[in-house]
């Protein structure tokens, strides 16, 4: 789960590090959560990294904040164990 607000091309790196050990839909949800960044089309930037719609994008009708759009991070997701991950982090 990725909570973001007006990403950079950072957020592209942290993605693509994200894929890079994807085992799979079945496996591992991967979903971006955009407190209603303005500046940023966060769903073009996403589809330029996973063309195949393999990230879930959620975007907030209004910005709700850094905490709430964390909380919605944890509504959203569909897995046993959570990883918040931030728009400027790489797994490796």
């Amino acid at each position: 789960m990725l909570p973001v607000y007006e990403p950079d091309h950072r957020l592209s790196e942290a993605l693509a590090s994200v894929l890079q050990q994807d085992p799979g839909r079945e496996a591992m949800q991967i979903a971006v959560v955009d407190d209603a960044s303005t500046r940023t089309d966060v769903a073009a930037l996403v589809a330029q990294v996973s063309p195949d719609a393999r990230i879930e994008v959620h975007r907030a009708a209004y910005n709700r904040g850094l905490a709430a759009n964390w909380n919605e991070c944890i509504r959203l997701a569909r897995g046993e164990i959570v990883h918040l991950l931030h728009q400027d982090d790489r797994v490796g």
